[in-house]
């Protein structure tokens, strides 16, 4: 993304707002695990709903945005590769740079999606039946989150 960084963002809005919402993502995350890495040293309990319930309406937020910002990037990217061929006449590279950025983001939002889900299932609702005492729903949060 950060070669198509000139090209994109003079021109097209919607690469600019791809590429702030996947910064913020990257910033969301290594916030997320720098609290987790904290609370596993010094033993703290992140199941306290006052610190939760914050954390789980910004992960939802952020997995909106990744979807938002992913699906106007493809429908721009569909655009000029379907209706302008923009890609053939002036620079196949950067049409390429501009699908694997789109491709990439929709695979950050599967997991931010994943994420969230389970934030919502393990953390923000301890006592569901179908979340409480599984390893694997533990297992499949210490993976994504």
């Amino acid at each position: 993304m950060a070669a198509a960084y000139a090209f994109a963002t003079n021109s097209y809005g919607v690469f600019r707002f791809l590429m702030c919402t996947m910064f913020g993502q990257f910033l969301w995350s290594f916030l997320l695990a720098c609290v987790d890495v904290i609370a596993m040293k010094k033993q703290f309990n992140l199941r306290v709903r006052p610190i939760l319930l914050p954390l789980g309406f910004i992960d939802w937020a952020m997995a909106v945005l990744a979807f938002a910002a992913s699906s106007s990037s493809a429908g721009v990217a569909f655009f000029f590769e379907r209706d302008t061929n923009m890609c053939e006449l002036y620079a196949p590279q950067l049409c390429r740079q501009y699908k694997t950025s789109v491709v990439l983001a929709f695979v950050t939002w599967c997991f931010s999606a994943a994420s969230a889900v389970l934030v919502s299932c393990i953390r923000l609702m301890p006592c569901a039946s179908f979340c409480c005492n599984t390893r694997v729903a533990s297992l499949i949060y210490i993976s994504f989150g």
